[in-house]
């Protein structure tokens, strides 16, 4: 019997799981493959598709409402990612990591249909960690991934929205975003949910570095918090945006970077070669920001600075910034279409003739 779906893609969590889940599903539909997305626990909203089903989850956290709470969804939706395997009957599915994957990993075990896993981060999440072993290839978008994961691993490396991918002149790209040219651009990047704390020990330095100018990505639920403070405090070196789709264009305008340290950002800022000052997320329980901000900085590519001393460090890195131009070149951080090896790679393995 046809499959109704040829690849079912899960993914969920953040923009880092979701946005090369996007790349690769666009990739594998221009090339015949049907599709449908499985978006769980996403804090982003709703995706601009038709193909997707959604499901509710929690977070696993230490206190005991919360934990029954994630307990349960994860029951009820490894029960309701049965229904949807045999009722869709893919050939393969594509999970891009996150807490929210794991019941539809679990019932792809029980149906015996087959599984791929993408994973994004130097240090790999517990979910992707422990179902590697059962998926017939972990794609890794770091080298320094393969000393922690079991199984089949194969070196990807990691898809890229094609809006981040996009390349212009700083010319054209300030020119287009009514720019200053003769200032320094500073692009502080907090992730897809933005980084409130990050952010508020930046702003003081938006205020004494006036030769700069700033474009901050605040998150939209952190943007009229910002906005605000700057309206009071008639800060005009400064431009502030809750979330774009188009930051290829924020990013080449950039002449350094400031950001958190998610696989995608760290990959983003190499495919743009520019210069960055890392703060790695301080609380995840595996570092897993900062050793893939390690990558970039034992490159020479970016320095590491810790949050709990950004407002020490970052004003030295923005009084000098001999740091930036002594960089060395960006190395080979991600592979040419990784979209095209994830494609070939699951294509020639999976049981479906249809693919």
């Amino acid at each position: 019997m046809k499959a109704s779906v040829d690849v079912l893609i899960a993914t969920g969590g953040t923009g880092g799981h979701i946005f090369p889940a996007l790349s690769c599903g666009d990739f594998f539909e221009k090339n015949g493959v049907k599709v449908l997305y499985l978006l769980a626990g996403s804090k982003i909203g709703e995706l601009d598709r038709e193909n997707v089903t959604y499901i509710n989850s929690q977070h696993f956290e230490k206190k005991p409402v919360k934990f029954i709470k994630a307990s349960y969804y994860l029951l009820v939706n490894f029960f309701r990612c049965l229904i949807l395997l045999k009722k869709k009957k893919p050939c393969v599915i594509f999970a891009t990591g996150s807490y929210a994957v794991a019941p539809v990993l679990a019932a792809s075990i029980c149906l015996r249909t087959p599984f791929y896993l993408l994973e994004q981060n130097v240090i790999p999440g517990i979910v992707n960690k422990y179902f590697a072993r059962f998926a017939k290839g972990t794609f890794i978008a770091f080298e320094a991934s393969k000393k922690y994961i079991k199984g089949n691993v194969i070196l990807s490396g990691l898809p890229l929205r094609n809006e981040a991918k996009r390349k212009l002149t700083k010319e054209e790209s300030r020119n287009l975003l009514g720019l200053p040219k003769e200032k320094v651009i500073v692009l502080v990047i907090g992730g897809s949910l933005g980084a409130k704390g990050m952010v508020e020990k930046i702003m003081p330095y938006v205020e004494e570095f006036h030769e700069f100018f700033f474009i901050i990505q605040t998150g939209q639920r952190n943007f009229d918090y910002f906005k605000n403070f700057v309206s009071k405090k008639k800060i005009e070196n400064c431009l502030l945006y809750p979330f774009t789709k188009e930051i290829g264009l924020y990013y080449s305008a950039a002449d350094i970077i400031i950001s958190r340290a998610g696989a995608s950002a760290c990959m983003e800022i190499a495919f743009h070669e520019k210069p960055a000052i890392l703060v790695p997320y301080p609380y995840s329980r595996d570092k897993h920001q900062y050793y893939n901000a390690k990558t970039l900085e034992d490159a020479g590519t970016a320095v590491i600075i810790d949050e709990s001393n950004l407002e020490l460090s970052l004003r030295s890195y923005l009084s000098d910034l001999s740091w930036a131009y002594k960089r060395k070149a960006v190395p080979k951080m991600f592979l040419h279409d990784p979209e095209s090896i994830i494609f070939t790679e699951i294509r020639k393995n999976a049981n479906c003739k249809e693919i």
